[in-house]
């Protein structure tokens, strides 16, 4: 079923970006909660408009 693992692999992606703003946020000594919404959210919006613009363009996997 590669749709459903290409799904896990987004998921994926999205807890890393959120994980590594958690990090730098605590690193650099703001509210790691903070950090990882803000990474998480605007990662996952850059995902997926990556996906919407390949779909149009006919590249997307």
């Amino acid at each position: 079923m590669p749709h459903l693992e290409q799904h896990k692999s987004h998921r994926i992606g999205w807890l890393r970006a959120a994980a590594l703003g958690a990090l730098s946020a605590r690193a650099g000594g703001a509210a790691m909660a903070k950090g990882a919404l803000r990474v998480g959210f605007w990662g996952a919006l850059a995902m997926l408009l990556t996906a919407q613009i390949g779909q149009f363009f006919g590249v997307a996997a």
